[in-house]
């Protein structure tokens, strides 16, 4: 016969769950070492993570291609003509060359991001 388990739920500060969002986010330890550090589930470790998130409003996408009217506006592109995502976009790098305009755009977020 099988014994049952009973799990007592932790409870946790909101400075120990900050300091465990800290470690991945300032700090630079990956989702692993940090839950192993701190002694705590990756689901519970994401959801303080997510919980400090502040929403934003949605960018305007009339097109609904997924890119937003600024950007296209910026690259000249017709926010009307969502065929215009998989168009090779023209760049002012070699990094880029080549690219689909949804792969540029992508890059572009990424390199505004901020640690």
């Amino acid at each position: 016969m099988s014994k049952k388990v009973s799990w007592a739920r932790r409870r946790f500060s909101d400075e120990f769950k900050r300091d465990a969002v800290d470690l991945v986010v300032k700090q630079g330890y990956s989702f692993r070492a940090t839950t192993e550090a701190v002694n705590v589930s990756s689901r519970s470790l994401r959801e303080w993570l997510i919980e400090g998130l502040t929403p934003i409003e949605v960018p305007a996408d009339t097109a609904g291609d997924g890119r937003q009217n600024s950007c296209e506006k910026a690259h000249d592109l017709d926010s009307g003509d969502p065929a215009g995502i998989v168009a090779t976009a023209e760049s002012n790098s070699d990094r880029h060359v080549g690219y689909s305009y949804i792969k540029f755009y992508l890059n572009e977020l990424a390199d505004n991001l901020s640690p």
